[in-house]
């Protein structure tokens, strides 16, 4: 894992890791845990992405495409959007390509949401 070596900005980090979890991906850190900052370690240690990674159904999230959104242009860093189902849910990340962003989804886009009522929650 590349969240607490130095090497990715803060930011870059959360990314990381949440995307990590969504793809159920083991975790496992590399890095020299006496200097893991603390910001880092948070990281590491949010209660609430370590639950998606560990949740008992084990599907990883899939890339999907929100309806009207421009397709990826070759050679161009690309918004992304992932959705997995867990077992109380779905986790839907989106991730800006460059800097800050504004990126909506339309929730039907969404892969084994369905229809209902949904919570919203940020890590």
């Amino acid at each position: 894992m590349a969240v607490g070596n130095g090497k990715l900005t803060a930011a870059e980090e959360r990314t990381y890791f949440g995307l990590w979890a969504m793809a159920k991906s083991p975790i496992i850190l590399g890095n020299d845990l006496s200097k893991i900052s603390s910001a880092a370690l948070a990281i590491v240690k949010n209660k609430g992405i370590l639950a998606i990674n560990q949740d008992p159904l084990g599907k990883a999230a899939t890339y999907f495409q929100s309806r009207g959104v421009a397709a990826p242009v070759s050679g161009q860093i690309y918004p992304y959007w992932a959705a997995g189902p867990l077992t109380n849910g779905v986790a839907v990340g989106l991730v800006a390509a460059s800097g800050a962003q504004t990126l909506s989804v339309n929730f039907a886009d969404v892969p084994d949401l369905g229809a209902g009522t949904w919570n919203w929650a940020e890590y």
